[in-house]
């Protein structure tokens, strides 16, 4: 694999979801910071084809995809993978480093929205996460109501400072997740994506009373986020009401390796899924020890 690549490269589930009362459709979901495509001549670009096609997900959200240089190629990826649909994320803030996340999908985008603070918030003057919330809603074949995918891509770093940023773009991603399920009661929903953060760093818990030293000079805290402020982000995301469940993927034939990220030997990228979704499999794909049976 090129270097440039994570050496795992993917969390790969089969997730079967109660749509409505009476069906169970499955659905093949998949997350993967990629970092960057490459042109679409090199080996880079090749091997991402490859393995977008070997994981072969009805729905695959891409983070990383760097700058506008690669957001002019996701029509030519999504043509030589052959997803009919796609949606990539804006660039709305000033801390985004031109990082852009990115959705392709078999099944037809009925909608997407790349959400800044100011207007998740309601302070028109908030600048409080570094990407733009990005959510796209798919209608699934068969399916009653719409499917929406939360792709999120939070804060790098260790540290109290970028601890405290990526507690407050969890509580923007759950205010947008909230606002989601009143409006679609019925309907499935996945956060999925790059968390930069370790559940097995926990116990977490660090509280901030005030703001923290170090923060860029253009952030702004919205009105709407009172301190104190705890970072404990695994059990505040799977609780505010969201219903979500952590899905506990493994390398291949492992039953304890979760890690996602080789080179730093940590597990950083995660699929979130409602109680209304039923994962039958799972995995953290490693094409270096891809036996070619998916078991």
């Amino acid at each position: 694999m090129c270097r440039r690549f994570r050496a795992i490269v993917a969390l790969l589930f089969f997730v079967f979801m109660f749509v409505d009362a009476t069906a169970q459709i499955p659905l093949r979901v998949a997350t993967w910071n990629i970092q960057e495509f490459g042109s679409t001549s090199s080996t880079q670009w090749i091997r991402m084809v490859a393995v977008i096609n070997r994981m072969d997900a009805d729905v695959i959200a891409l983070e990383e995809v760097t700058d506008s240089s690669d957001v002019a190629l996701v029509p030519t990826l999504a043509s030589q993978t052959a997803y009919p649909y796609h949606a990539t994320s804006g660039i709305s803030g000033t801390m985004s480093g031109n990082l852009y996340t990115c959705v392709l999908s078999r099944y037809p985008i009925v909608f997407s929205a790349s959400r800044t603070a100011a207007q998740i918030s309601g302070d028109a003057t908030a600048n409080d996460i570094t990407r733009d919330v990005f959510e796209v809603h798919v209608q699934v074949t068969g399916a009653a109501q719409r499917t929406a995918f939360f792709s999120a891509h939070l804060k790098s770093g260790s540290g109290g400072t970028n601890e405290f940023r990526r507690a407050v773009e969890l509580k923007r991603y759950v205010q947008a997740i909230n606002a989601f399920k009143a409006a679609y009661p019925q309907s499935a929903f996945f956060m999925l994506g790059d968390f930069n953060e370790d559940l097995g760093d926990a116990p977490f818990g660090a509280t901030f009373n005030a703001l923290p030293s170090g923060l860029p000079q253009t952030y702004d805290l919205g009105n709407d986020v009172s301190f104190p402020v705890v970072y404990d982000p695994f059990t505040y995301i799977t609780g505010q009401g969201t219903g979500f469940a952590i899905a506990v993927a493994t390398q291949e034939d492992t039953t304890n390796n979760f890690i996602t990220r080789q080179s730093s030997g940590r597990r950083l990228d995660y699929i979130l899924s409602t109680g209304g979704a039923v994962v039958s499999a799972d995995e953290v794909y490693n094409s270096a020890i891809d036996d070619g049976v998916d078991n």
